[in-house]
């Protein structure tokens, strides 16, 4: 695993700052370690950047039981959600994220506009995960796998059966079947 120093290096050329606005934004900015199956909480806004691991959104849609609908990998970044109600952010791995508490920006003199920006785009990318997911359900079943092997290759190691059956709306032995069947995925 790279150093927290290393991470936060990272997430600075990312955000494409420079020393300075660096610097005025550093007092916001934490490393957090989470372990296998840790949950994740925040304040609705704060921007976290994965630096390594895996993190997923699990709701419960009035079942009683909670349902991946969208994952975060390796330097993903991603706005805390505004509705944490019904749902969680869980690690499947090891994983370290860097936040940025945006909540405590008042502190800050300045914040560069390309900042806000980002927000906004990362809060347009949770929309569109949603609905990546919805156009998964609305595929035929034995295609979904397939589909969701193409769009995300690799994801599917860092999930269990549980997680990635009930992002594709399938039942477990539903999918174990499709991904024992030997159907050769297209590209």
């Amino acid at each position: 695993m790279e150093s927290d120093s290393n991470q936060i290096e990272h997430l600075k050329y990312e955000l494409k700052l420079n020393d300075s606005q660096w610097i005025d934004l550093l007092p916001l900015v934490k490393t957090l370690h989470l372990q296998k199956n840790s949950l994740l909480s925040g304040t609705s806004g704060d921007l976290f950047f994965v630096s390594s691991g895996f993190l997923v959104e699990n709701q419960d849609f009035g079942t009683g039981e909670l349902t991946m609908v969208r994952f975060f990998q390796p330097a993903e970044m991603f706005v805390y959600p505004d509705k944490v109600r019904d749902s969680q952010l869980c690690s499947t791995e090891q994983t370290v994220l860097v936040r940025i508490d945006l909540g405590r920006q008042h502190q800050l003199q300045f914040i560069p506009e390309h900042l806000y920006e980002l927000l906004e785009q990362r809060k347009q990318a949770a929309a569109e995960q949603y609905h990546k997911r919805q156009e998964f359900l609305s595929g035929r079943k034995y295609l979904r796998y397939q589909k969701f092997m193409i769009a995300f290759p690799g994801v599917a190691s860092h999930l269990s059966n549980r997680q990635l059956a009930g992002y594709l709306d399938v039942n477990v032995t539903y999918l174990s079947t499709t991904k024992n069947s030997g159907r050769n995925i297209k590209h």
